[in-house]
């Protein structure tokens, strides 16, 4: 027995030995706690990249804590970080090859549409000409 306690005068070894996974069972639930909050912030901020990397990060610091190979886990995370930002390259190039074709349409038909007012104008012009040469003349035979 060890340790002393408050109604008996000593603490057995399964109190000790509980009272010590109650503060590792509070340590692990604080780690988890604040590393869902990093995973939410690199999500925000890196977007799926940056929470693939920190969820991956995240479970290699768990592995780690319970015995594991770290290095091969953050590895591991590295390679899903860049795998995700990758894929998020490849998406953003293929969003601006869209962006650049959907303004290069927008383009054309606004070609379009100037050349049909250009059209439209001139048209208007000769129709206008037109009849002023014919009032003209009648205005002429009236005088």
């Amino acid at each position: 027995m060890s340790g002393i306690d408050a109604s008996m005068g000593h603490i057995g070894e399964a109190s000790s030995l509980r009272f010590t996974n109650t503060l590792k069972s509070v340590g692990s639930a604080a780690f988890n706690v604040a590393m869902n909050a990093a995973t939410v912030g690199a999500g925000i901020v890196g977007g799926p990249a940056g929470s693939a990397a920190m969820s991956s990060l995240t479970g290699a610091i768990a592995t780690a804590a319970g015995g594991g190979d770290i290095q091969s886990n953050v590895n591991t995370a590295a390679a899903a970080a860049n795998a995700a930002a990758n894929r998020n390259a490849a998406e953003a190039s293929n969003q601006l090859q869209q962006a650049q074709s959907q303004q290069f349409e927008f383009f054309k038909l606004q070609i379009a549409a100037n050349t049909m007012t250009e059209t439209f104008k001139t048209l208007t012009n000769v129709a206008q000409t037109k009849h002023e040469a014919n009032k003209d003349a009648i205005n002429n035979v009236r005088a």
